[in-house]
């Protein structure tokens, strides 16, 4: 994890955003190196306010 978020801050890039899905407890660890882990769990139901268990 710490060989892949160093070469994602050598380019430059400043956050990583993990749609669906989020990442092992090592990502935010490693992820102490100054990037921003933009984590978005799903909600894959069309029907969000229809349904009242969503």
């Amino acid at each position: 994890m710490e060989k892949v978020f160093g070469k994602v801050k050598a380019y430059g890039i400043s956050h990583l955003r993990f749609h669906s899905w989020c990442p092992p407890e090592a990502a935010f660890t490693a992820a102490d190196v100054g990037l921003y882990l933009q984590v978005e769990l799903t909600a894959w139901s069309l029907k969000i306010g229809l349904e009242t268990e969503i």
